[in-house]
């Protein structure tokens, strides 16, 4: 069950972490939802990028987020890409045209 005050989506215009900062060149939607079977869960989640996190509160959330998609920038499209799966080299694209260092 949704809870009342918690969004359905939100939107990512920026992300920050560890001194990096990334904006997305267009705001990226992301589903979320609240599972209290889950132990009050907020999830949220875009199969797009790969990304997949869930927190108990909204603040922790958005680390989170924040967190993944800065950790998947470094791993695929700062560095070579050598031995990059097909899968792994989609992601890249994605995230490279997608995102910009701000």
């Amino acid at each position: 069950m949704m809870k009342p005050e918690l969004e359905t989506t939100i939107e990512i215009k920026e992300v920050e972490w560890k001194n990096q900062r990334l904006r997305f060149r267009n705001p990226l939607v992301i589903p979320v939802k609240y599972d209290e079977e889950m132990h009050e869960l907020i999830i949220a989640e875009d199969s797009a990028i790969n990304l997949f996190v869930f927190a108990h509160t909204k603040d922790k959330l958005f680390q989170e987020i924040n967190e993944q998609i800065l950790f998947m920038w470094n791993k695929y499209v700062k560095s070579s890409g050598a031995k990059f799966t097909k899968d792994a080299l989609k992601l890249r694209e994605l995230l490279a045209t997608q995102l910009e260092e701000v």
